[in-house]
């Protein structure tokens, strides 16, 4: 679980808030959000190493702190496929086929 991002407000104003994000999770690509409501975290340029649970905790003055986990999860979309012959030779050619599976594309 993650937690590597911190919002304090404690003793400031909401405007004079700290933003922290620890540079092994997020770095500069974080940034806490608070206007307009909801705040939320955005986070730029995400990979496909930020998936995971992470934790949001939440401290108040007069009433007991608050704990909720976000499961993050990143679709990273199909990359162009390659054909290749059998000998694993890449066939660089706009028309392929028909052909049944299995068929090879050179004789």
């Amino acid at each position: 679980m993650y937690s590597g991002c911190r919002f304090d407000v404690r003793g400031k104003h909401l405007s004079e808030a700290r933003h922290w994000s620890a540079p092994e999770v997020f770095g500069p690509r974080a940034h806490f959000s608070t206007s307009p409501p909801p705040a939320a975290l955005l986070v730029r340029d995400v990979k496909r190493r930020d998936e995971g649970v992470y934790r949001c905790r939440v401290d108040f003055r007069n009433t007991q702190t608050t704990s909720f986990r976000y499961n993050l999860t990143v679709v990273v979309p199909p990359e162009k496929p390659v054909v290749v012959d059998r000998w694993g030779r890449v066939i660089n050619t706009t028309t392929l086929g028909p052909h049944e599976e299995g068929d090879d594309e050179m004789p």
